[in-house]
């Protein structure tokens, strides 16, 4: 039989997915770690919040997990010659047969900047059921998956259904859209009071179940779940101030509030 928790997140899901469909604005969805309980400090939780405008039956849903081990990021340049590895191509060929010697010059490999990638972030989480293995360790892997797939859910719940039935229909990207009058799914990660990275792009989600199952629904009663996520555009300097909470270190070697951070 259901848990109270389960029905009561059941009902609080099919009301979500009524009030989008109706155009209001339903309450927010929590999934994954009990939020109430302060056993784990703060510190060590992390918390992947999603708005999507109707989309996976309701506009608000975050999933609360532990860190199960060491977070990474990383970020890069490209970088090229300024001139080249071979020098100029005639002189350099006169240069070498008729002297032995070659037109490159030390300058010439100056390195001269193509661009910078997005900051990736990886991140393994660890989900446990305490009362409720549905809502606690399945329905955050099942929405974890949904968010870096596609989907094709409309506005409308009646051409949701048509497009359903039809099996036409056209697929609506995940992750937030990059034209400015389309909003898509605004996906941010908060890793416990140290780092909150907004408006991210799901790369991928690696889910494993340990064989460990409920007597009653035979659910896993917990998950490792890996991520990968990007940032939508390549970070700034002042950009990595507000990630890490408009902190920075100043010459003396001193952290304090950066004054422009808002």
């Amino acid at each position: 039989m259901p848990s109270q928790e389960h029905r009561q997140y059941e009902i609080s899901n099919q009301r979500g997915v009524a009030e989008a469909e109706q155009g209001n604005t339903p309450d927010t969805i929590e999934l994954g770690y009990p939020v109430e309980d302060s056993k784990i400090p703060s510190q060590y939780k992390v918390v992947i919040r999603s708005d999507n405008e109707g989309a996976n039956g309701s506009n608000f849903v975050e999933v609360h997990s532990v860190l199960q081990e060491q977070f990474s990021m990383r970020v890069g340049s490209r970088w090229e010659s300024l001139v080249g590895s071979g020098g100029l191509p005639l002189l350099e060929t006169l240069a070498q047969a008729g002297f032995g010697k070659t037109t490159v010059m030390p300058w010439m490999s100056r390195r001269k900047w193509q661009g910078t990638s997005p900051l990736e972030i990886s991140l393994n989480l660890k989900l446990e059921a305490f009362t409720d293995a549905e809502k606690e360790v399945v329905a955050p892997c099942r929405f974890l998956q949904q968010i870096a797939i596609p989907g094709y859910r409309t506005d409308s719940a009646a051409l949701t259904l048509t497009a359903k039935a039809s099996g036409v229909y056209l697929l609506t990207p995940p992750g937030p859209n990059p034209y400015p009058w389309k909003r898509g799914e605004i996906i941010t990660i908060e890793v416990g009071d140290f780092l909150t990275f907004d408006k991210v792009v799901p790369v991928s989600v690696d889910v494993k179940f340990d064989p460990k199952f409920t007597e009653d629904g035979g659910l896993p009663v917990s998950a490792v779940v890996s991520l990968q996520f990007e940032t939508d555009e390549i970070l700034t300097k002042e950009k990595v101030t507000e990630i890490y909470g408009g902190t920075k270190v100043n010459a003396q070697g001193c952290v304090e509030r950066d004054k422009n951070f808002r």
